[in-house]
């Protein structure tokens, strides 16, 4: 829901409805350099991956999936959320913690990673 500046431009939630999005989807995994991976990163032959194609997901709300995961008759002992992502940079400036965490830059409020 927000872009690489942190600039909110898309909504939250869809329902679980079929969105499509041009561009895309980027060689994230190869952008972490083995934060990912955790048997290691070696560089492949390809690089600047460039997508062309367009691409589809579906976006379910956090309610919507422990909701359903009751539902279903499942049992949910823990639900946690962290500020941190594993490897990738999901907005400019973020910062680098030990074991590759990255978290929000100074003086920018956290949110779940």
């Amino acid at each position: 829901m927000f872009d690489e500046r942190r600039i909110h431009n898309q909504d939250c939630y869809s329902g679980g409805g079929l969105l499509t999005e041009g561009g895309g989807v980027d060689d994230y995994v190869a952008e972490a350099r083995g934060g990912l991976i955790p048997v290691g990163f070696t560089e492949g032959v390809l690089r600047d991956f460039e997508n062309p194609h367009s691409y589809h997901l579906f976006r379910w709300g956090r309610g919507e999936v422990v909701t359903a995961i009751t539902g279903a008759g499942l049992r949910l002992a823990v639900i946690e959320e962290y500020p941190y992502s594993n490897g990738e940079r999901h907005f400019a400036g973020m910062r680098e913690l030990p074991e590759r965490r990255m978290i929000s830059p100074e003086r920018v409020p956290a949110v779940p990673l």
